[in-house]
């Protein structure tokens, strides 16, 4: 799969110990990166990580990150 995209990565980043910041990118054949395809917020209460805001990025947004806001950890709906 020459020039293609060859795999897919995750990377955290802490801010905090109890805030990070995640992304999920694609890379080619060359280890270049050439698509972000998630950046999130993440806060961990009681020891779970839940995601307050993420950006999406796939075939039905057009390559553009679209935007999705959590309001409660109780309920999965953005």
């Amino acid at each position: 799969m020459r020039g293609g995209i060859r795999s897919i990565h995750r990377t955290s980043y802490a801010i905090t110990e109890n805030n990070r910041l995640t992304y999920i990118y694609k890379r080619d054949a060359n280890r270049k990166i050439v698509e972000v395809t998630c950046a999130s917020l993440e806060i961990k209460v009681q020891d779970k990580w839940n995601t307050i805001i993420y950006f999406d990025s796939d075939e039905t947004h057009s390559g553009i990150l679209h935007k999705h806001t959590y309001v409660s950890l109780e309920q999965d709906a953005d």
